[in-house]
């Protein structure tokens, strides 16, 4: 058997004190776990529905003309004379 450490994070980190490499561990397990979970999620909502796809063409159209308008002031504020 081989003795200390030969395996863990512990001793690949050797300027680290062992509270960091803990706290490391803890949010890389905590984001491996969420990751996971957020695979079922993104599954079920890869399809809208139609209420939800007029809101979002509704939205975007709002956003193009609201860009336009903006685009249109800055023009007739900078037209030399």
């Amino acid at each position: 058997m081989v003795s200390g450490p030969t395996t863990t994070l512990d001793s690949k980190l050797m300027g680290s004190s062992s509270t960091d490499v803990r706290n490391l561990l803890k949010m890389v397990s905590l984001s491996n776990s969420g990751a996971e979970l957020g695979e079922g999620r993104r599954k079920s909502d890869m399809m809208t529905d139609d209420i939800e796809y007029l809101q979002l063409c509704r939205a975007i159209a709002v956003g193009f003309l609201v860009m336009g308008f903006i685009g249109y002031i800055v023009k007739l504020i900078h037209i030399p004379m």
